[in-house]
Order: C-alpha cells, then sequence, then structure tokens
C-alpha cells in the first residue's frame, strides 16, 4: 500500500525510536478520501453547513490521555504482585457544550476490563477527559452526561434523522461514540500502537493530530455488526506525508479485531439512562 509504505520510510528515517502502527490501521488515501467525501455529502444533505471537517488535538494532550489509559493496578497471586491492566479500551464520544452547537468536541473516557461485562466495555465514571491545550482535564459524569445529550439531542439527532430519510427507514443509528481496544493504543510488546507513532512525531516537532469526521458507505459492514452510513473518524498528522489512521482494523480482515472502532449504536440504542455513560 502506496501510502503505508511512505508513513513506514517516514518514521524510520528520520528517528531510529520511531515505530509504525500496524498495517491494518493505515486504510488508502482514496478510500479516506471518499469516506471524508461521504461525510460531507451527509452534512450537506442534513443542512449543517457550519458543523466542521476536522477537530484539532493537542499531540502532548493525546499522549497524556492516552498515558492514563495504559493505567496498570497491582494484584496479589499467592505471594506474589503482580500488575495488570485497569483499563482495557478508549471510548471516545463526540460531545457539545451547548443543545444548540455545532462545535463538537471529544470526550475521552477509559473503559474497565470487566470480566462480567466483555461486550459493552463499562466506563469508568472517574475517568472522562478532555484535552485542553497540551494537557488533559478531568470531566465530572455529570458534566460528560450533559455534554454527550447535547451532541445527542442536537446535530447527530440531525445526522439521525438524514440517515432515516437516505436510507428510506426509520430504525437508523447514528454514531454517538468509537470504542478503541487497549493494544491499538501502546502495544506491549511489539510497541506498535498510536502512543509509540505520536510520541515519535512529537520528538519531530510535531504538534497536532487532527480527527476528521468521515462515513462509511451504505454497504459497509463487519463480521458482527451493520455499520453502514454511520459516522466515523479518520486520524491524520500534519507535517510529513499524509497517513489516514483509522485505528479499527476493519478494513483489515486478517486481523483478528472485531470490534475496535466500530460506532455506538450499535449494538443496541444508546441513551442516558442508568448509570452507564458507555450505553451512548
Amino acid at each position: 500500500m502506496e501510502e503505508w509504505r511512505a508513513f513506514a520510510k517516514y518514521d524510520t528515517i528520520k528517528c531510529t525510536s520511531c515505530t509504525i502502527l500496524p498495517p491494518g490501521t493505515i486504510i488508502t488515501k482514496g478510500l479516506a478520501k471518499k469516506r471524508i467525501a461521504d461525510f460531507v455529502t451527509r452534512r450537506t444533505n442534513a443542512k449543517q453547513p457550519g458543523f466542521p471537517d476536522t477537530i484539532r488535538l493537542n499531540i502532548k494532550g493525546m499522549i497524556t490521555m492516552i498515558d492514563t489509559v495504559m493505567t496498570t493496578v497491582k494484584i496479589m497471586v499467592g505471594n506474589r504482585a503482580r500488575m495488570i491492566p485497569k483499563y482495557d479500551g478508549l471510548r471516545i464520544y463526540i460531545a457539545a457544550e451547548k443543545p444548540d452547537s455545532k462545535r463538537p468536541f471529544l470526550i475521552f473516557a477509559a473503559t474497565k476490563a470487566d470480566a462480567k461485562d466483555k461486550k459493552d466495555h463499562p466506563d469508568d465514571p472517574d475517568c472522562y477527559m478532555k484535552i485542553v491545550g497540551d494537557g488533559v482535564k478531568k470531566i465530572k459524569k455529570s458534566d460528560a452526561a450533559r455534554y454527550v445529550a447535547n451532541a445527542q439531542n442536537g446535530f447527530l439527532d440531525t445526522f439521525r434523522r438524514e440517515g432515516n430519510s437516505t436510507l428510506g427507514i426509520d430504525t437508523f443509528h447514528e454514531t454517538h461514540s468509537l470504542w478503541y481496544v487497549r493494544r491499538v493504543l501502546k502495544h506491549r510488546g511489539l510497541k506498535t500502537g498510536l502512543w509509540d507513532v505520536l510520541t515519535c512525531r512529537e520528538c519531530h516537532g510535531e504538534k497536532y493530530v487532527f480527527a476528521h469526521f468521515a462515513a462509511y458507505d451504505r454497504g459497509s459492514r463487519n463480521r458482527h455488526r451493520n455499520r453502514q452510513y454511520q459516522l466515523s473518524m479518520l486520524y491524520t498528522f500534519s507535517n510529513g506525508p499524509t497517513a489516514f489512521i483509522s485505528l479499527n482494523f476493519l478494513d483489515d480482515p486478517g486481523s483478528g479485531v472485531s470490534d475496535t472502532g466500530n460506532p455506538c449504536p450499535p449494538p443496541k440504542p444508546c441513551s442516558l439512562t442508568g448509570d452507564a455513560l458507555s450505553a451512548l
């Protein structure tokens, strides 16, 4: 894949400590541009001209946020201490400060490794975060719920109704959040996670990560869920050759990771009821 080779070459030449993301996370420039163009079409159909194409994120803030998600805790196994991951992944919510806002921002939530709830990956209610400048600001759960509800009841509901109209159905669920498995953020053994790439890019003077709004086409599916037409995100950097990072592995059927990066909903309608924001 041309873009993948260019990205790998750039990192290898520039910094001996640089690592690269697995090939399954880099999608072709043609596919990336198509998904971004599909989002623009959806935005036009939904009559949301003020809705942005991208959200700019400080790279140092992203690194700090991922460090939080990679926290470990000590447990005792017999007479021996063992360090295990505190969290199993990261959920990103699309949020808004006010109900009528057309300026989205992202809320990051560390998700717990819960043996009783492996499918939904519940949020840690004490670990909602927002990137502010080059740092991370913790957000109260009640505030996070309000910001996410603003988006759901505002522009995301407009996109949902546009999806119903375009697809000719009345059961379309729009994306409210994206979930990423821990190992694509920072892989302990292979060192091919997003954290490794971010730290490498920062050492070369990179300041920002750009989250691009995108949309799957009408026929998109993975092995378990229908994801057609839903909003998604792609990530790029400002320096060096452009590589569109999908992080969802759904474009690489051989990866063995079937849920990472999937939009929510599906599998079930998202709501603000109950204690779990991760039901959104």
